[in-house]
């Protein structure tokens, strides 16, 4: 009882065993069929990635190229701005490559051209500003410039115009830039109007110590109420030369007013407060003003300075009082737009390139040096002595293509026969060899195998005769008409020949005969020396350039191989083995993690065996599957990949030798064997299908 229970529980745990083993094979079938598709997902996903990073590869270089080439012509033109400010400037205190940074700086926070900015820091430095302080003013003129709607080089020019005539150093020009901004502000002027007429006024005014507030103050006054800048600047200028020097007339008013209308009295209260003095000692009146300024363009400055009691000088006073920071709120205002962002954001990458070229400038100018150290004329000299020789050179191919325009008709005939000959007799040999090999098997079989023979030997022929049909078809087009038409030509002249020997005297014809042979003989005899050389010179020719090419196509084709050989092939071959063990590591564990499992389970007792078998098929299929992907030895055998290609060649040569198969049933043996021998001679192999 016991034994049929522990047979049946054996038979029942087997039984409950399959469905399980069942499962798993499918599911492994089904992983196999997902690791497939997954590695097919993966190549494409490869071949695109793949192409994709070859053309951005290929863009990369071609924007580098364009990059470096834009660099250094924008670096080229910076330096040459740069090389003009180098001599002026006192590189002393502070290094042209300073300055260069410094004003790249500027450039980049003002979104100027550097190249402008250049050329206005060396306007600067012309006139007077420090070498040290020429690139923060070369800042504050570029932003006056934006804010004052003009450019660089005007703000410079009205900047310095003031420092110089107020003897100010250049730590002034934001004070003086913030006033003028202010005037523009508040009169009806423009930063560049003042700058452009500020020459007319500012002698005088600074000779007799008038404010530069006071002076752009009375510029913002004159404009507001419709002066033009120009006029403005006129009449002021108009009233203090009629105070530094005084008319006659000007000078017994001023007596008899009690004012004191002098230069000094100017210089000593102010130019506000000389003003208040006249109009309170006049009392305003237009007469009197009139006879101590003199001139229109003076007393229309004055009247309009001091209308409504100087309300409007007065307001343009204290907005000078608090100018400060005006001009860099007004360059902010003007650049806060997107046009003017996107500008600077070009700017920016222009100053980079600039510097990718300064980078570059000291290779290039290697390079130019070492091509400057070339002696071009020596080069030249010798191209010129060498002219004969290259002259006579191409007369000689020159005459050699004459040659064979001239004569190309008459060597093409006879290279064309020559060939024809030698197919002609190589056919004929051929054709007589195989009719006597032939004939030896027909005299040796009997009748039935002369019989079998022939009936093989018309079934070779009609074969070899469809399967090069188009060959056939192309030589008796190619030589076969042409050997007909000769045939008849003789034929023709066969028959010509005979009438006249039946006409004319036989001897006769045979002296002529002899004569034009003769002839023939002579003429190529004298001439041999110049056929010869002629072709000669022409096959000379064609195996010189024949020769040259095939030597360059070896190197090439060599250079290629090892190329191949040497780089690519074991570059990928590495790639792709990694590729494939990083693949195979997420499976590997799966499968290791499966047949630790059922290693456990093979302990169990009476169906351990089982689970043990299962283990050891499951490590065999991760081994297999390992050695299939990455190969035994851990890396491809790349060199041996065409291996089987190079082994199937000489059997696949064999095919080629002209294979005729005959069935040679119901034949007797001695037929059998005479014609196997003899076919051998034949270089075709008779296949006999022996019962």
């Amino acid at each position: 009882m016991g034994k049929r229970f522990l047979v049946m529980t054996e038979y029942k745990a087997v039984d409950s065993m399959s469905p399980a083993m069942n499962r798993m094979n499918k599911g492994f079938s089904r992983l196999a069929m997902n690791v497939t598709d997954s590695s097919t997902l993966m190549g494409k996903a490869y071949s695109g990635a793949n192409r994709m990073i070859n053309n951005a590869m290929k863009a990369g270089v071609i924007a580098l190229g364009a990059a470096v080439a834009i660099a250094t012509a924008q670096n080229a033109a910076f330096t040459d701005g740069m090389a003009k400010v180098a001599t002026i400037a006192d590189t002393s205190t502070v290094s042209l490559e300073q300055q260069s940074k410094m004003l790249l700086g500027v450039s980049s926070r003002t979104g100027q051209s550097v190249i402008d900015l250049a050329e206005a820091q060396y306007q600067a430095i012309s006139a007077g500003v420090e070498s040290a302080k020429s690139a923060a003013f070369v800042e504050t003129a570029t932003k006056a410039a934006i804010g004052g709607f003009t450019d660089s080089a005007t703000a410079v020019d009205g900047l310095t115009t003031v420092l110089n005539a107020y003897s100010l150093s250049a730590d002034h020009a934001a004070r003086i830039s913030d006033q003028m901004i202010t005037a523009q502000n508040f009169g009806k002027t423009t930063f560049g109007d003042m700058a452009g007429y500020l020459g007319q006024v500012i002698p005088i005014a600074s000779a007799l110590n008038v404010q530069t507030e006071e002076l752009f103050a009375s510029i913002a006054t004159l404009t507001k109420q419709g002066i033009p800048t120009s006029a403005a600047m006129t009449g002021i200028k108009a009233a203090l030369s009629n105070i530094l020097k005084p008319a006659g007339e000007a000078a017994k008013v001023a007596e008899q007013l009690g004012l004191d209308f002098s230069s000094s009295a100017l210089k000593s209260k102010g130019f506000t407060a000389f003003l208040a003095d006249v109009m309170e000692k006049t009392g305003g009146n237009e007469q009197t003003l009139s006879k101590l300024f003199g001139s229109v363009e003076a007393l229309n400055s004055v009247l309009a300075l001091t209308k409504n009691g100087g309300a409007d000088f007065t307001a343009a006073l204290d907005a000078m009082a608090d100018s400060a920071g005006a001009t860099d709120s007004a360059f902010n205002t003007v650049t806060n737009t997107l046009s003017y962002k996107f500008n600077t954001l070009k700017n920016k990458a222009q100053n980079a390139l600039i510097t990718l070229g300064a980078a570059i400038e000291p290779i290039l100018l290697k390079i130019v040096d070492k091509a400057n150290a070339i002696d071009f004329d020596a080069i030249a000299g010798k191209i010129t002595e060498n002219i004969p020789k290259i002259t006579e050179v191409v007369d000689k191919i020159s005459s050699a293509i004459g040659f064979l325009i001239q004569h190309g008709p008459i060597i093409g005939s006879v290279l064309l026969s020559l060939v024809a000959g030698i197919k002609g007799v190589s056919l004929a040999l051929g054709v007589l060899t195989v009719a006597q090999k032939l004939f030896n098997i027909t005299l040796q079989a009997s009748t039935i195998g002369i019989v079998i023979t022939a009936v093989a030997l018309l079934a070779t022929g009609l074969t070899l005769l469809i399967t090069n049909w188009d060959a056939v078809v192309q030589f008796l087009q190619s030589y076969g008409l042409p050997i007909l038409a000769a045939v008849a030509t003789a034929l023709t002249g066969l028959t010509v020949v005979m009438a006249l020997m039946n006409a004319v005297n036989p001897f006769l014809l045979i002296i002529t005969g002899i004569t034009i042979l003769a002839g023939l003989i002579i003429a190529l005899v004298q001439n041999w020396d110049t056929v010869t050389a002629a072709v000669g010179k022409f096959f000379s020719y064609i195996a010189d350039v024949a020769v040259g090419i095939w030597t360059g196509f070896l190197a090439l084709l060599e250079r290629f191989t090892g190329f191949l050989t040497g780089s690519i092939i074991p570059a990928v071959a590495n790639i792709g083995q990694a590729f494939m063990k990083f693949l195979l590591t997420p499976i590997n564990l799966v499968m290791d993690g499966i047949i630790s499992l059922l290693n456990v389970a093979g302990k169990i007792p009476g169906i351990g065996d089982k689970f043990k078998g299962a283990a050891d098929g499951m490590q065999a299929m991760k081994d297999k599957l390992n050695t299939t992907l990455t190969g035994s030895a851990g890396t491809f055998d790349y060199k041996n990949i065409f291996a089987g290609a190079e082994t199937s060649t000489p059997s696949a040569q064999a095919g080629m030798n002209g294979r005729v198969d005959v069935n040679f049933n119901n034949v007797p043996e001695q037929v059998k064997v005479k014609s196997v021998n003899q076919a051998t001679g034949l270089n075709l192999k008779i296949n006999p299908a022996l019962n």
